[in-house]
């Protein structure tokens, strides 16, 4: 099985650092928890006031927002110009973080 990775190649790097592009994501991100948020509280009855129902929705809704940066923009997320780990990396491990340490309660 042949994987073409040509469309992984030609998308542009954005780096999130940049406020237009950090705004950007939060409002993509944020539009997707606001979502997954109330169906989770709908359909389960769980609240985003627990950390560990937060951190779920969060890692959803980045991996949501990341989606919509290289489908609709064509474009790759990357934390830094000099720190160039992909998005794709970093979000699970802050996600992971608010659901073990919750730092928020």
């Amino acid at each position: 099985m042949n994987v073409d990775n040509s469309k992984e190649k030609s998308l542009k790097t954005t780096f999130l650092i940049y406020p237009y592009w950090g705004a950007l994501f939060l409002l993509i991100g944020g539009a997707f928890l606001v979502v997954i948020g109330i169906s989770v509280r709908l359909i389960l009855g769980l609240s985003a006031v627990s950390d560990r129902v937060f951190a779920i929705e969060a890692l959803l809704s980045g991996f949501l927002a990341e989606l919509v940066f290289r489908r609709l923009l064509n474009r790759k997320l990357v934390i830094a110009p000099k720190l160039k780990i992909p998005f794709i990396y970093f979000w699970p491990l802050l996600c992971f973080y608010v659901f073990i340490a919750r730092p928020f309660e």
